[in-house]
Order: structure tokens, then C-alpha cells, then sequence
């Protein structure tokens, strides 16, 4: 989605020497289990080359948890 597009461009951004921090902000553990292989690869491609992740709230997918991850 529009994360992983806005993280692909901070990722070329810091390729271009420009000093930004990627902060992926993960909503819970697991997010990703029902995506495709494809998009799940692009995911943990993307977390590889992050600064810092955040696990915002425990446990399995609640829609509440999206939302608490935007804040």
C-alpha cells in the first residue's frame, strides 16, 4: 500500500545521500501473514532496511490497531 511506497522512496532518498531515518511502525506482529508471497517479500525487504521498528500493539489483528498505528 501507501507505506510501502512512501518507505521505497525514503529508501532511494537515502541512497542519494540524503540523512533520513525510516521508522516502519508495525500495527501488531503478524500484519502481514494473509498477504501475497510477493507483497510479504517487498515487506520484509522494506523492514531490512530500516532504521528502527516499532510493534505498536500486542496480540492478533484488531481494525482499532490500524488506526492506533497512524497516531
Amino acid at each position: 500500500g501507501a507505506d510501502q511506497l512512501f518507505a521505497d522512496c525514503v529508501i532511494e532518498l537515502k541512497k542519494g545521500g540524503y540523512k533520513i531515518k525510516l521508522v516502519a511502525a508495525i500495527p501488531f506482529i503478524g500484519q502481514e501473514r494473509l498477504w501475497p508471497e510477493r507483497i510479504k517479500k517487498h515487506y520484509y525487504d522494506i523492514l531490512e532496511k530500516c532504521d528502527s521498528q516499532i510493534v505498536v500493539s500486542d496480540g492478533n489483528y484488531k481494525v482499532w490497531k490500524m488506526q492506533t498505528r497512524n497516531e
